[in-house]
């Protein structure tokens, strides 16, 4: 399972929106494994701390986005070595990077502080583009910037990474897959219908949610079984059809 720690007092404030939330779930429901938590704190070390702390213990995988650059506010690699009771040292390779890429290097304590990084620490470059890798620490704590885009590139850099270690744990690498079935019956009338087919499909195995949108319900099934995933789909469709 996987996890998220949003970062960033813009994102509680409602001065941003979060978009890094969706495009990590996208990338996840592909990659087959199922985001289970998020977390949206501010940039408080504390708040940090906890959150990683926790997500830590529960989940194979954790995600942070947001707190990575040059003002006093970014604070997340920082927060991240204290909750891990790591050191931070500044990544030369990551730092020339980013001198070559502003072509100055008038900013050296800029790129210090966006090149010091939690160590022990694993960088991973599936972009060697980027000037700004994805730091890994603790074998399974992914920080990543809250740019949306940067974030979105690092993110799908990792397909491979994440590929290679899941083959390698014996685990699959076979991505969820969504059917949906309309209907304008109300979502009250579709409730002990659902629920009863749930319990003859585990969620491990088959996930289903019904979700109204205007004059209509969409219900929708999840699973990695493609063959149960549509037959699910027509039993519900047809169901619904005889009501």
């Amino acid at each position: 399972t996987a996890a998220c720690c949003i970062i960033g007092d813009e994102i509680l404030s409602g001065k941003i929106r979060d978009t890094n939330t969706q495009t990590l779930a996208q990338f996840l429901f592909k990659l087959g494994i199922p985001l289970k938590t998020i977390h949206t704190v501010g940039d408080d070390e504390d708040a940090i701390i906890e959150s990683v702390r926790t997500l830590y213990q529960h989940h194979t995988f954790v995600f942070t986005s947001g707190g990575i650059g040059p003002t006093h506010d970014d604070i997340t690699y920082a927060a991240i070595a204290k909750a891990f009771n790591l050191s931070l040292r500044v990544d030369k390779d990551t730092e020339q990077r980013l001198k070559v890429l502003n072509h100055t290097s008038n900013l050296l304590k800029s790129y210090q502080r966006m090149a010091t990084f939690p160590f022990p620490a694993l960088l991973v470059r599936e972009d060697p583009s980027l000037p700004i890798p994805i730091v890994m620490v603790m074998e399974k704590v992914f920080i990543l910037p809250g740019i949306p885009r940067l974030f979105q590139h690092l993110i799908l850099s990792l397909q491979s990474y994440l590929e290679r270690i899941l083959i390698s744990r014996g685990e699959s690498c076979i991505g969820f897959t969504r059917m949906e079935v309309t209907t304008h019956q109300p979502e009250a009338k579709l409730a002990a219908y659902l629920a009863h087919l749930q319990t003859i499909h585990p969620k491990e195995q088959i996930m289903i949610g019904s979700y109204p949108e205007e004059d209509r319900v969409v219900v929708s099934i999840v699973g990695k079984d493609k063959t149960i995933v549509a037959k699910v789909a027509q039993d519900i469709e047809q169901t619904l059809q005889a009501k």
